[in-house]
């Protein structure tokens, strides 16, 4: 471990030494080859490089463990404002896939513009698929920060869909706009355009609902539920058994089988 770090930290000083000097442009590459050995050679002799590099190490290891610390900490402060200040779900409010009386719910905070939001979806739709009805999956928005306004814009036109085209119609709007790709998307207006045209959604009329700001309320309301739970990112997933009043708090776009365990956790299944 330690020596492999040598050496890579010996090779991003190579790096950095030829990709930056001037003078190094019309060497051939076998004399480039030939002065990173050199180099390299040069730089494992060095005792005090060698301290530094333990030294950074060490540091590395101490800040890893704490990190690890803090989330554990962190963890367990949002597992218990969950107890307290997570909203029931609701039919008449919550947008819902899945079985409506299942036992097991997948309460999602997540971000349009988040791209682990992206990945961890066809998971969640797979877990309730694959559930035979126990599970369902509810979906609340937590645009962060720096993803907005787009990803408040498109949260908002996502409730718009629902409203005009039913619960279905959220969830194929919802498809639509995580299946598109946002590097290098400045505005979410042409994001928003090619989902309607994949959900059957009549654009002037989602357009009406969307600049009347019908669901800017909703919107911010779902969010400050995640600020009150304590939530610093997204994906963020709370399962519920509601019969125990059981919850596992799963952050990140976590694997179809990390989610599996944690429903047999709450269904009292041991591994």
């Amino acid at each position: 471990m330690k020596y492999r770090f040598n050496i890579i930290f010996a090779l991003s000083l190579i790096g950095l030494f030829l990709g930056c000097a001037n003078v190094f442009a019309e060497i051939s590459e076998p004399e480039r080859e030939q002065l990173k050995q050199e180099i390299i050679d040069q730089l494992m002799q060095s005792d005090s490089l060698k301290q530094k590099i333990m030294d950074e190490i060490k540091l590395h290891e101490t800040q890893k463990s704490i990190q690890g610390r803090d989330t554990a900490q962190q963890r367990t402060i949002v597992q218990n404002q969950i107890q307290t200040k997570l909203r029931p779900v609701a039919l008449e409010r919550d947008r819902l896939y899945g079985n409506a009386d299942a036992l097991i719910s997948v309460v999602e905070f997540a971000d349009f513009d988040c791209p682990y939001c992206r990945k961890i979806h066809p998971v969640l739709k797979r877990l309730v698929d694959d559930s035979g009805g126990t599970i369902n999956w509810v979906f609340r928005h937590f645009p962060i920060s720096g993803h907005k306004p787009n990803a408040e814009r498109e949260a908002e036109a996502a409730e718009c869909a629902g409203d005009l085209t039913g619960q279905q119609g959220f969830w194929k709007f919802t498809n639509a706009l995580f299946l598109q790709a946002r590097r290098g998307v400045s505005d979410s207006q042409a994001i928003i355009d090619r989902a309607l045209v994949h959900a059957e959604i009549d654009k002037e009329d989602l357009l009406a609902c969307l600049n009347a700001g019908k669901f800017k309320d909703k919107v911010k309301q779902d969010e400050d539920e995640a600020l009150a739970l304590g939530l610093q990112g997204t994906p963020a997933n709370v399962l519920i058994n509601h019969k125990t009043g059981q919850v596992v708090f799963r952050q990140g776009a976590a694997s179809l089988e990390t989610l599996s365990v944690d429903v047999d956790q709450l269904l009292g299944k041991s591994h």
